[in-house]
């Protein structure tokens, strides 16, 4: 058996027969069919990854414009119990935490305000935490930095928190808006762009306080929304139960602010 190149770059191999009494070779082009071979399988691997981009694609789409707008139950422990909603064209889901605690409104507005406050660093890793300016007794502006991953770049918030309170109920609302543009950039960090969250604190009749977390936000930079989803619950059902721990320390004990009433209680207060 023979081995030869042809002109084109074709391996011929030439095996000798006899047909009636003449020698003949039968050629077997090998080089031709191996490139056919591999370009099937290109074509193979290609459309298979097309396939999946696709789907992808039309997976996303249908979870971006899925949703009820309804508040739905999705986990309970240790007193909270946290709600899911998922808006059509929003890919990140919103959250609220609903559970109780024994305090006054004025420690939590203290707590809440007090910049030189250490249970929320040791809690998230906050750092930089400065207050850029004071509106008024109620609003003010603040950023701070804050870490997640070691392989991911830490977040700038900044934002603007006001409190408020109805005059006849005395529950106290306390909004946390991002206000990206009001500081020039920085790169130590990726900025927050879309953070739209509260807290609700209702007076209760027997001395407690309905505290309702809602979070409404989107961390942005390289995290993919269903990563966002799936991590945020967890994080708030470990901080809920810590709050009151926070706010019940000695510092914050005899909190009053002149815009702020307590509300009347028929139990014992602390």
């Amino acid at each position: 058996m023979e081995t030869i190149v042809t002109s084109d770059g074709q391996r011929v191999n030439t095996t000798p027969t006899i047909n009636g009494g003449h020698v003949e070779t039968a050629p077997t082009v090998d080089g031709t069919e191996r490139r056919k071979r591999r370009g099937r399988v290109g074509r193979f691997l290609l459309g298979g990854a097309l396939v999946l981009i696709v789907a992808g694609i039309v997976a996303h789409l249908a979870w971006k414009y899925s949703g009820s707008n309804q508040w739905k139950k999705t986990a309970e422990r240790k007193g909270v119990t946290l709600y899911t909603m998922k808006s059509p064209g929003a890919a990140v889901e919103k959250f609220k935490a609903v559970w109780k605690i024994h305090s006054k409104l004025g420690r939590f507005v203290m707590w809440a305000t007090d910049a030189k406050g250490d249970s929320m660093r040791r809690e998230s890793g906050l750092y930089d935490l400065r207050v850029l300016d004071r509106q008024n007794a109620r609003v003010h502006r603040v950023a701070w930095k804050q870490p997640l991953a070691s392989f991911l770049e830490p977040r700038q918030f900044v934002t603007k928190n006001e409190f408020s309170q109805n005059p006849t109920t005395k529950v106290l609302l306390y909004a946390v808006s991002a206000i990206p543009d009001a500081v020039p950039p920085d790169d130590c960090c990726v900025r927050v762009q879309v953070m739209d969250n509260s807290w609700t604190l209702t007076p209760l009749k027997d001395g407690e306080i309905e505290v309702e977390w809602y979070v409404n936000m989107d961390i942005g930079g390289s995290i993919p929304y269903f990563l966002q989803n799936s991590v945020q619950p967890g994080g708030m059902m470990r901080f809920a139960p810590k709050v009151e721990s926070f706010i019940e320390i000695a510092k914050y004990k005899n909190a009053q602010f002149d815009w702020l009433r307590e509300a009347a209680v028929t139990g014992q207060q602390r």
